[in-house]
């Protein structure tokens, strides 16, 4: 849902076009004043993040990256569950980034959380994440002495929602988008680390 809530921002925006090719691989085209940029969204949920021949190619690829880490804040996910994706994202670091990839941490059912995203709450929230999937971020940490006091981390915190499905009077799930302040943002975030 977050790549499909992501295009359609962008869409309705007239901030790019989008090229569908199946249900995981979007191809974007980034309208700009500079003559405009291209890049892919390939989702990797579920087996596909696991799967080494798809480590090993994206490892490949010369290209610089830019990539999207999903936790959710006070998850119901078992604790086991939560250390098996941060090993995961660790060997992700490891094997995969490169030293000029961009990492974001998206931070997904934000809707549920808070009503509005101010600086204050986004930083109570990113270390309740940091509480609950611990370690996650010790890779990002920067070991620069003089940039790391005002970057801890070389990766991004960023809250999102696709939207919400709820029960209609005749018992039919109805898919509700998010407001535009989360794709927004993850947007901007991207778009920012492309430029």
């Amino acid at each position: 849902m977050l790549m499909q809530r992501l295009v359609r921002y962008v869409h309705d925006n007239r901030l790019g076009t989008c090229t569908t090719f199946d249900n995981e691989t979007i191809l974007l085209r980034v309208h700009d004043r500079g003559g405009g940029k291209e890049f892919c969204f390939l989702d990797l949920s579920g087996s596909r993040f696991e799967d080494t021949y798809v480590k090993k190619q994206l490892s490949l690829a010369p290209n610089p990256k830019i990539w999207g880490f999903m936790v959710e804040y006070g998850t119901h996910q078992h604790v086991s569950d939560r250390n098996d994706y941060i090993k995961l994202v660790h060997s992700y670091v490891s094997d995969v980034l490169k030293s000029n990839d961009k990492v974001f941490f998206i931070c997904n059912k934000m809707d549920q959380v808070v009503n509005r995203q101010t600086y204050r709450e986004q930083i109570y929230i990113f270390k309740r994440v940091k509480d609950e999937y611990p370690g996650i971020f010790t890779p990002f940490e920067n070991k620069n002495p003089f940039t790391r006091l005002f970057k801890k981390y070389n990766c991004r915190f960023v809250p999102f929602s696709s939207g919400y499905f709820h029960r209609t009077e005749t018992g039919e799930q109805c898919y509700v988008p998010s407001e535009d302040v989360y794709p927004k943002m993850l947007w901007e975030a991207i778009y920012y680390s492309i430029k």
